[in-house]
């Protein structure tokens, strides 16, 4: 039983306590002032003894009701405390949301205006952040210098390009020479002048019984032979032109 600080005395008991002595009064509420406040029962031996349980049993009543008056009290107060903090809980969870919300617009106008930004002119542009930097570019390969050959000074080859020429042809020189009258005779022009020749050299392999296209070099002609055939045509050209 808990402790209370006071007992309930009703009017009524002045008619059950009218047969009763001052001292048997005196010990019958001194009783009841103990059994309250220990909630023991003190052991009585005159008429006082009579009354004792009933005035017992309404501080028992009293007690109980105000036991349960306080657990429903109690139990009121943690449930508004309960609410309390799930509203406190409710309320952090928005101003959190509202936070993350502003911090994705923040972001997506931080984005915004990084895509939208120009450089100044002169300053190249450089990768957005999410974005990885691309890789540098290689440096180009210089275009080797190309010299000039033939009679007409029109082919052009590298160093490179006269190894190679000079290492798969072994009459490379007149093949520069061909090039040369060809394109100086016809004005056509060509990219690559080495597979030019490399081309020309295939086209030959493939049909060698095909008469050339170009007239033998001054050296060439010196080398030769004449042909005592030839040489009676152009005479006989040369008498009939004369008759």
């Amino acid at each position: 039983m808990e402790k209370i600080t006071y007992i309930r005395v009703f009017v009524d008991y002045l008619e059950a306590m009218e047969p009763l002595g001052d001292a048997e009064k005196g010990r019958l509420f001194t009783s009841l002032l103990t059994y309250a406040r220990t909630g023991e029962a003190p052991q009585l031996c005159g008429n006082e003894r009579f009354l004792f349980p009933m005035m017992r049993a309404q501080i028992d009543r009293d007690n109980a009701v105000a036991y349960d008056l306080s657990e429903k009290r109690s139990k009121a107060a943690n449930a508004a405390n309960a609410r309390k903090r799930s509203k406190c809980t409710q309320v952090q969870q928005m101003h959190a949301s509202v936070a993350n919300a502003c911090n994705c617009t923040h972001n997506n106008d931080n984005n915004n205006d990084n895509n939208n930004y120009s450089p100044p002119e002169g300053v190249p542009p450089s990768p957005p952040e999410h974005l990885p930097a691309s890789a540098p570019k290689k440096p180009r390969k210089a275009n080797a210098v190309r010299h000039e050959y033939g009679a007409y000074r029109n082919v052009l080859l590298s160093d490179e390009d006269l190894a190679k020429l000079r290492e798969e042809f072994p009459d490379w020189e007149a093949r520069i020479e061909r090039l040369s009258e060809y394109i100086a005779s016809t004005g056509k022009s060509y990219k690559n002048h080495l597979a030019t020749i490399r081309a020309w050299a295939k086209r030959d392999a493939q049909s060698p019984q095909q008469k050339r296209r170009y007239f033998p070099s001054a050296a060439e002609y010196e080398e030769q032979e004449p042909d005592p055939l030839a040489l009676a045509q152009i005479r006989k050209r040369l008498g009939g032109d004369a008759g």
